[in-house]
């Protein structure tokens, strides 16, 4: 197995070694509203503005996180079905590599889920009750708790997480997506570098994401895949619609690169791509969504009930 995923095996949410079967929950956020009938603690950091939310055991964390890896992997496997024929083709080129990018999408937020990280959208009715329960103890939130993306992170007794409101620098939802997983990546990397791999297996694994990290950094923050999909579906640029100017080799060989994502991150060459924006996008892409699979495997593998895990779900869809 990849020495990638050995290096980010200890980061894994540990109960999501036991969880068997379909997750009950989907989403993170509906923590709030779902919450075991024990309930939750909460607790504000005004100085961070963060908001911490405790349920006092790990299964309900599991469930959530779990059940949102799962989800979040399911539709990145999804994406990338029948995808090699389409980008060879003249006429399913530009929707191949839209769906491409939406694979790398869903792949990068499940492998945040399995580290036990998420960038989540709280909606006003659940970011509502918290500013209620809070109230209602005599500790009203004193920050502004809107509805939208907040970053959350397990803590370390791994029975709750933290959550915080997420803000990018520029755009929307998905560039807000891709700082918040680029920081995590960049963190993970640092941590690696100190961790309990070998000497050379750790600066292998450091020097492969610090290379993906690039290919995402490629223009204002992190959000470089967003902005060629946006080109590409907005402004139909890159000579991928009618009339098409990327010829038959060309196509066959952007095939080539996406083919990769069943292989072993650490075999893909994201750090010296082929030349041109297409080939960097699709070996970002294909590296994240081999990341997420091979996270995915490891869980299932390692799992104490192998045969029910619940990662092996979207793993049937590979």
């Amino acid at each position: 197995m990849s020495i990638i995923v050995d290096a980010l095996q200890p980061r894994v949410v540990r109960a999501l070694f036991s969880l068997s079967g379909r997750p009950s929950i989907q989403h993170v956020s509906d923590t709030i509203t779902k919450a075991p009938q024990a309930g939750y603690d909460l607790d504000v950091d005004e100085l961070s503005h963060e908001i911490r939310v405790d349920f006092r055991e790990a299964s309900f964390i599991s469930e959530a996180f779990g059940g949102d890896a799962s989800r979040l992997a399911s539709a990145c496997f999804t994406s990338m079905a029948d995808l090699i024929p389409a980008l060879e083709r003249a006429d399913s080129l530009p929707w191949a590599l839209i769906r491409l990018y939406y694979s790398s999408f869903y792949a990068g937020h499940s492998v945040m889920r399995l580290l036990g990280h998420s960038c989540t959208y709280f909606e006003g009715r659940q970011t509502g009750l918290i500013k209620a329960l809070l109230a209602a103890r005599g500790s009203p939130v004193a920050f502004d708790l809107p509805s939208g993306l907040y970053k959350c992170s397990v803590n370390v007794g791994q029975t709750g997480f933290t959550m915080t409101f997420a803000r990018g620098r520029v755009g929307g939802a998905h560039e807000i997506f891709w700082e918040v997983f680029d920081a995590i990546l960049s963190g993970l990397t640092e941590e690696i570098l100190r961790g309990q791999l070998l000497d050379r297996d750790a600066k292998a694994v450091f020097s492969k994401v610090e290379a993906l990290r690039r290919i995402y950094r490629r223009g204002v923050g992190a959000s470089w895949l967003s902005s060629v999909r946006n080109e590409i579906q907005y402004r139909q640029g890159f000579g991928v619609w009618n009339p098409v100017k990327v010829n038959r080799s060309r196509r066959e060989s952007l095939a080539r690169l996406a083919g990769q994502w069943t292989r072993d991150p650490m075999e893909i060459d994201v750090d010296a791509p082929p030349a041109g924006d297409l080939s960097a996008f699709i070996i970002a892409c294909v590296f994240t969504a081999a990341l997420c699979r091979t996270l995915l495997t490891r869980v299932a593998d390692r799992s104490s009930v192998p045969a029910k895990s619940f990662a092996r779900l979207p793993l049937q869809l590979c």
